[in-house]
């Protein structure tokens, strides 16, 4: 089975111990619009458009510590150069990218399950983080592989699109400070790794690249009084969400 990985690190990658993070690209971290043919193709043609903030958390995760990041992506392979530049302009950290090869790779949920299980024997001391949506089966491929390997994946993230339920192995998220504060209540985050992506979420002026139109908007949020410095971020992140779904419930109306 030919399988069409490149590497997008200057650097040779080599095994460690430590913890590697697997993420989709479409609708996890570019704003896509998979569910929207026409769209998602000018998208892939012609966007950059990046979640805020996900590049920022990526970079939080990787930079500091002992992680490792793929990238894995159901895009055609005819797509790599737009999908390098993509992860480049938008700065997201080194690794490799793994791209479905239409004419040799199974179906997408097959092909996802593989490559994620390859990346497991070929990191053996590795720990995993998952990221994903709920529009490709991402959650299934990752579900699948937790019921089987529940002790080497210590989180399963997906960004809520079509607000399918996830599975209980799963966290669902709306924002990338989302996993900020899983990661946080983990004791795999500090205050000072957090400021990045609260800054780029709040100091972002385009409502649709927090929560782009075509996604899910969340229950509203309840706080409590007393806040630390990681809650009132998300306080603020949260109120900013909210403001943008009541802004789209209001122009929906009229």
């Amino acid at each position: 089975m030919i399988s069409a990985a490149v590497l997008i690190s200057i650097m040779p990658l080599t095994s460690r111990a430590g913890i590697r993070i697997i993420s989709d690209i479409d609708d996890t971290t570019k704003i896509a619009h998979i569910s929207s043919a026409p769209v998602a193709t000018w998208n892939a043609l012609f966007s950059s458009a990046a979640f805020a903030g996900m590049s920022e958390l990526y970079r939080s995760m990787v930079g500091p510590r002992d992680y490792s990041i793929a990238y894995l992506t159901g895009a055609p392979i005819l797509l790599r150069s737009n999908i390098e530049n993509f992860l480049s302009r938008n700065n997201f950290p080194d690794g490799e990218l793994f791209i479905r090869n239409f004419l040799f790779d199974e179906n997408l949920l097959a092909f996802k399950k593989r490559i994620i299980l390859e990346q497991m024997k070929a990191h053996p001391e590795d720990d995993f983080i998952f990221i994903g949506d709920d529009t490709q089966g991402d959650f299934i491929a990752y579900d699948e592989t937790f019921q089987a390997e529940s002790d080497r994946i210590l989180a399963i993230y997906i960004r809520s699109v079509s607000g399918r339920p996830v599975p209980p192995s799963a966290f669902g998220f709306t924002t990338a400070y989302d996993l900020v504060r899983t990661e946080y209540a983990m004791n795999r985050f500090t205050v000072a790794e957090a400021a990045p992506i609260a800054h780029a979420i709040l100091s972002e002026s385009i409502d649709g690249q927090i929560i782009p139109a075509y996604t899910h908007c969340p229950a509203p949020f309840v706080r409590e009084f007393s806040m630390t410095k990681i809650e009132e971020w998300g306080a603020l992140i949260d109120k900013r969400v909210e403001k943008i779904c009541e802004g789209r419930s209001q122009k929906e109306k009229n």
